[in-house]
């Protein structure tokens, strides 16, 4: 009975052993979060939170994506336009499929215009390099094929 016990004891805690760790490191961000949106005086301690999880997230390269946007959203509504830019500059640099938003976002506060995302595409491909076909070669669609005479009359 014992031995049982200890196997099944050793079974879990080997099994528990293997699980593997969050890809990305929150912190305590989501009860802070949550908190602060049912209370909006418990802004410093979900900017506390968050520069918490982000520095935790920075020393075990797992940050969470929008940490950086999120305490930039922060520094931002405190008046702080430099510390949110630089924040917002962070998260495009530290997670590249965030950078059309946030390059959006801090153009739009230095005053910048931002081309809409059809207008950038219209713009890379005309500046694109022009592809010179006379290199290629025929295609049988473009070989011209002798007229071919009607059968026989009565064949």
């Amino acid at each position: 009975m014992v031995p049982r016990i200890l196997l099944t004891g050793a079974l879990a805690l080997g099994l528990a052993a293997c699980a593997t760790p969050p890809r990305f490191e929150y912190g305590a961000y989501e009860p802070t979060l949550y908190a602060y949106y049912k209370k909006p005086e418990m802004r410093d301690k979900f900017e506390a939170a968050l520069e918490k999880a982000i520095e935790k997230g920075e020393a075990s390269d797992r940050l969470a994506p929008g940490l950086y946007a999120e305490l930039g959203y922060l520094h931002l509504d405190q008046g702080d336009e430099a510390g949110a830019i630089q924040l917002f500059e962070k998260e495009a640099s530290a997670f590249p499929e965030s950078a059309f938003f946030m390059t959006g976002v801090v153009n739009r506060l230095k005053g910048i215009e931002t081309p809409t995302e059809p207008e950038m595409v219209a713009a890379s491909a005309e500046a694109a390099p022009s592809v010179d076909k006379s290199d290629e070669a025929e295609t049988p669609a473009d070989i011209e094929t002798p007229a071919v005479d009607a059968a026989p009359a009565g064949v």
